[in-house]
């Protein structure tokens, strides 16, 4: 396994700008933005939340949401059978340790994606009040 992230830097002078471990295929943000060593503007490859179509703002919301639920399966189902493997267990504590497992492995889920939403959604506001600030008008797409 590997960890994934990607670095951005100023195209004019290599600076440092930012550095985002898992970036997803769609970015929210400011599209241009200016270096803090040089001054110089430069396009992030980035939208704000107005800008986005449907479809994009669906695969924002729901991407992380996806991805965190089937590692949270997998790990389940790992556990689950290294469970199962053990013989010293009868079956009903089988099952009984099987839903416990998937039980609590629900209310993680629930409470990950609650904290992951409202993340998101603080992101969101600040998207539209930068694309107000910079445009004018606001957007209630």
């Amino acid at each position: 396994m590997y960890l994934r992230w990607k670095t951005w830097k100023c195209p004019y002078c290599q600076a440092h700008w930012e550095t985002q471990f898992f970036p997803g295929p769609i970015q929210l943000g400011a599209d241009v933005v200016q270096c803090v060593k040089c001054g110089s503007n430069f396009r992030t490859g980035r939208m704000e939340w107005p800008e986005m179509s449907k479809s994009q703002k669906r695969t924002y919301l729901w991407q992380s949401l996806v991805i965190f639920g089937v590692l949270l399966i997998l790990l389940i189902a790992y556990i689950a059978y290294l469970d199962y493997r053990n013989d010293s267990l009868i079956s009903s504590e089988r099952y009984e340790l099987t839903t416990y497992f998937l039980y609590y492995g629900a209310i993680v889920y629930c409470a990950s994606a609650v904290v992951m939403l409202t993340l998101k959604g603080m992101m969101i506001r600040e998207s539209k009040s930068r694309h107000t600030e910079r445009t004018g008008s606001f957007d209630r797409k």
